[in-house]
């Protein structure tokens, strides 16, 4: 399919400018408190590609066909990694505040959202019906999305009756120079005996 003309980029015509309203029922629901920020920054970037059918071009909108490119979202747009936009993605479908319509063939077709606060126009090229807006996210029981660890593993340490590195127990080896650290400190001190003097 097909877009019409961009109204931005448009010279000597009278096209209005796109533009993507933020609804007040949308942001200020507790379930758009629960979002991360990354989440929330996503949200505004798939907004941003929607466009509402359009009489002048005779053209369907486009929600339920938003696509969510990668590679565009971190060259261009500020996010540093693919795990991050991954993760977004989930926590706004896991809320309801998007839908997936396709899941694509990667990495030929990118998978396809719809935005839930919206209503969807029939796409006879993609196999879509016309959809009302269906707000999932007034749905939500309010449950936490489940985000993964960030946690770093810590090294462990070695129990005092563990065997060490020479072969027996810390506290067998205790007070044992380190090859890595001289032997500035450890060195053992001989008996004033052996002690060999001059004359």
């Amino acid at each position: 399919m097909t877009r019409g003309p961009d109204p931005v980029k448009a010279k000597g015509r009278n096209y209005k400018r796109r533009v993507f309203a933020v609804h007040h029922d949308v942001v200020n629901h507790p379930r758009w408190a629960q979002l991360s920020p990354h989440a929330k920054i996503l949200w505004l970037e798939l907004g941003l590609q929607y466009f509402p059918a359009s009489r002048d071009w005779r053209k369907p909108g486009n929600n339920g066909w938003l696509a969510c490119p990668y590679k565009y979202l971190i060259e261009e747009r500020g996010f540093r990694s693919r795990s991050t936009i991954k993760e977004a993605l989930k926590e706004l479908e896991w809320f309801g505040f998007i839908e997936t319509t396709d899941p694509g063939s990667f990495p030929r077709e990118p998978a396809r959202y719809r935005l839930t606060h919206l209503d969807s126009d029939q796409h006879p090229d993609h196999n879509m019906p016309a959809l009302k807006a269906t707000h999932d996210y007034r749905k939500h029981d309010g449950t936490l999305f489940p985000k993964r660890s960030r946690k770093k593993l810590t090294p462990t340490v070695p129990l005092a009756h563990s065997p060490g590195p020479y072969g027996g127990t810390m506290e067998a080896i205790k007070g044992k120079p380190s090859p890595a650290r001289g032997t500035r400190g450890n060195v053992t001190k001989l008996p004033k005996s052996h002690v060999q003097t001059k004359g």
